[in-house]
């Protein structure tokens, strides 16, 4: 019986992290497009780019953490 509750209780904390992981893949894929937009259509002033180019890594260093956190 008791083996049975932990069982469950780590089957929720599988799931919940895998709920996590798939939102945080999303989140990334939202601020990949975000840039390449930014970039591509705007065609910003170099030191514009250098400065989004340096949000944007620092948004995929966090994620990365993260991720690498929860796994």
């Amino acid at each position: 019986m008791v083996i049975m509750i932990m069982s469950l209780q780590a089957k929720k904390v599988i799931w919940i992290t895998i709920g996590v992981v798939k939102d945080l893949q999303i989140f990334l894929v939202v601020i990949l497009v975000m840039d390449s937009v930014l970039i591509s259509v705007l065609r910003l002033q170099e030191g514009v780019i250098q400065r989004l180019r340096w949000v944007y890594q620092a948004w995929v260093q966090l994620l990365l953490t993260l991720l690498t956190y929860l796994l």
